[in-house]
């Protein structure tokens, strides 16, 4: 763009400035301050671990207008602004979330479509009992034990 004046005694001055058109939305992700796991498409967190929604507007042909706001939808409730790093009780939750920049674009709908799943668990897993070699031969053994019981039934071993 340009502009130009001129005095009475005619002289000009040529002024020009260009300028962008911010057209993207920005990108949000759940950033888990520790060690966290994925298992089954759900994200287990350790108890009292800071979790925080991390926000980027692209610079898309030297242009952006910067994050206006972030918003945290927790177990089908409403969405709520959030800001900084926050901590949940031991539970099971439903995180939908998505931010909007300065100059109106907002992540797509569809990015809202499937929730989320994260798991917040501070107790440490009991050890199994009985732990035994059964039927030991130079090539194979087998072992046994008894589950804990605190894992919600579902039995499994991640490490």
């Amino acid at each position: 763009m340009q502009a130009s004046a001129v005095d009475l005694a005619g002289n000009t001055a040529l002024v020009s400035a260009g300028f962008g058109v911010d057209l993207s939305a920005p990108r949000t992700e759940l950033v888990v301050e520790g060690s966290s796991r994925t298992f089954l498409d759900t994200l287990y967190v350790p108890g009292q671990l800071p979790l925080r929604l991390s926000a980027v507007d692209p610079l898309v042909n030297g242009t952006a207008s910067g994050v206006k706001e972030t918003r945290l939808s927790v177990n089908g409730g409403a969405f709520a602004v959030v800001g900084g790093s926050f901590s949940l009780a031991d539970a099971g939750y439903s995180f939908r979330f998505f931010s909007s920049d300065n100059a109106g674009n907002a992540e797509p709908q569809e990015r809202l479509g499937q929730p989320l799943e994260v798991v917040v668990d501070g107790a440490a897993p009991a050890a199994a009992a009985d732990f035994a070699a059964v039927d030991p031969s130079t090539h194979s053994l087998a072992l046994s034990w008894t589950t804990p019981g605190d894992d919600d039934g579902q039995n499994r071993i991640l490490d």
